[in-house]
């Protein structure tokens, strides 16, 4: 544990919080109906603070109420919600509350601060999880009560300005996508050398229509079924994940190496520098222009080869081909017009291209570049700053929680006194509960075989397990486990017809009992 100021300590969660490990209830109690309570299984449900209601439960086991911390405790563990209102908790899933003189706000974010700990800690091989004796023994560093308000109020405050800047940030990746289009767009329009053009007394009406089978004599796809050819060495191989979007430059990050066949059909897709490659199946319309020799290289059957006379700019080929008004604006419409799952070679031919002169090309490629470089350096400053920001929440919950987050009043009550009072507080509490009993029970009928038979017909529902029956009883009924025990088997026993019949519920994996009459 870290160095904590003077004034605080440690204690265990189990001193100053009530913990509730949750139950799913039977599957016949889920509707999407807003039946019931509000259910909640686990992580999945969790949104920013409150979790969102998907599912309600009308006969709920384990209940947290209001304001309560909602804690992941299976798969993933650590995760932390508020519940916004009475819910039904299923067992991925446990239900804390601090007592009423700690601070629940601060108990939140002290279990943020420690998800990653806690993620640490499942066990089981199927879906790993928490007990609820670890989340007993979990120790939290107390403060002094006054300084937990200021601890939860400056943390709320910061991290709400955390969660703006993650907002914010989340939207430029979609403004530079947005921008890369618009430049690609304008290129092939016109509109971005119309500058150029008027320098040279020259007409965008100069530019010329041809199509894909006039641009490209070679058109070919990838051959199918080299994975037998598959190798650790050798010549790269070509696939849908070496292209992206709003780039015609490989992407290289992952490669795979193949030893191809030696005949015709191992030569027809080798590529060439110049070469533009198209992909035709699954994420269709992604452009590749061959600007070097990569070496040896092949493609597979999703990748479409296409190979011009050198008579135009290759790279101005290519980006028109990946302009949204271009090439794959066309080629998205042409897959849309046949429903059809993929591209065909015809459908490259048929591209109907603009083409301006020659040095009109280079410089619409020099300008696009220029443009793209720039979105570059943006998308460098993006992720290094999501990086900076990734890391500014666990920063600012350690300083909270070691703390040096706000300043100490050395006229606070140390926290050792304030575990004192709220240990006294729960005795107090526990005492008044028993003396409460202790008044109730005189005014219980003792457990029989009749009573408990009569208060069986009270459930509310006809099947019900031994620990439901238990709790319903232990409120009406003087008896205890063992006695309830013998009852139920003398029960089962009664002839000619026993009142209730035994059968293992697989639903919720337990033995259960069901009502037969009355």
């Amino acid at each position: 544990m870290s160095d904590i100021p003077d004034g605080w300590t440690y204690t265990l969660l189990s001193e100053i919080a009530s913990i509730q490990m949750g139950q799913s209830p039977n599957s016949r109690s889920y509707n999407e109906q807003c039946e019931g309570l509000p259910f909640f299984q686990g992580k999945s449900d969790f949104g920013n603070l409150f979790p969102t209601v998907r599912k309600w439960c009308s006969e709920p086991k384990t209940v947290a109420e209001a304001g309560e911390i909602l804690l992941s405790v299976r798969a993933p563990v650590g995760p932390t919600n508020l519940a916004s209102e009475r819910s039904c908790i299923g067992r991925g899933l446990a239900s804390i509350q601090a007592v009423s003189l700690f601070n629940q706000k601060y108990l939140l974010h002290y279990f943020r601060y420690i998800e990653h700990w806690l993620s640490q800690q499942g066990t089981g091989s199927t879906f790993a999880g928490i007990s609820g004796d670890l989340i007993r023994k979990i120790e939290v560093p107390v403060a002094p009560l006054n300084e937990q308000k200021q601890i939860a109020d400056k943390l709320d405050l910061l991290l709400a300005r955390v969660d703006a800047c993650r907002d914010r940030l989340n939207k430029i990746p979609l403004i530079i996508k947005n921008f890369r289009c618009a430049v690609l767009n304008a290129a092939i329009s016109g509109e971005l050398t119309n500058d150029w053009r008027l320098e040279r007394n020259r007409s965008i009406d100069s530019w010329q229509q041809r199509n894909g089978r006039e641009v490209f004599p070679f058109i070919t796809s990838g051959s199918r079924g080299w994975s037998s050819y598959y190798s650790t060495q050798g010549a790269l191989f070509l696939r849908v994940g070496n292209l992206n979007h709003f780039t015609i430059d490989l992407d290289l990050n992952q490669i795979q190496y193949v030893n191809p066949p030696i005949n015709a059909e191992g030569k027809r897709t080798r590529i060439e520098v110049g070469d533009i490659l198209i992909s035709i199946t699954a994420d269709v319309g992604m452009v590749a222009f061959i600007r070097e020799n990569v070496g040896e290289a092949y493609i597979n059957q999703h990748l479409c080869l296409a190979r011009q006379t050198g008579e135009h700019l290759g790279s101005y080929l290519a980006y028109f081909l990946s302009s949204p008004l271009g090439g794959i604006g066309q080629l998205t419409q042409m897959q849309r017009g046949a429903t059809k799952a993929g591209l065909a070679l015809n459908d490259i031919r048929s591209v109907k291209f603009l083409l301006p002169d020659l040095d009109e090309q280079h410089e619409i490629v020099s300008r696009i570049e220029s443009l793209f470089a720039y979105a570059d350096y943006c998308e460098v400053n993006y992720q290094n700053a999501f990086k900076i920001l990734k890391q500014l929440t666990p920063v600012i919950l350690d300083k909270a929680f070691r703390g040096e987050l706000v300043s100490q009043d050395p006229n606070d009550e140390p926290a050792s006194i304030l575990l004192e009072r709220i240990r006294a507080e729960r005795i107090a509490n526990l005492t008044t509960q028993k003396k409460q009993i202790a008044v109730r029970r005189p005014q219980m009928s003792k457990m029989s075989s009749e009573a408990v038979k009569k208060e069986i017909f009270n459930l509310p529902n006809d099947k019900f397990s031994f620990g439901e029956l238990h709790n319903h009883l232990h409120k009406q009924l003087l008896g205890d486990y063992d006695a309830l025990k013998e009852i139920l088997f003398t029960l089962l026993d009664e002839q000619p017809e026993s009142i209730i019949a035994q059968r293992f519920d697989s639903e919720v994996e337990e033995m259960c009992f069901t009502r037969r009459r009355k």
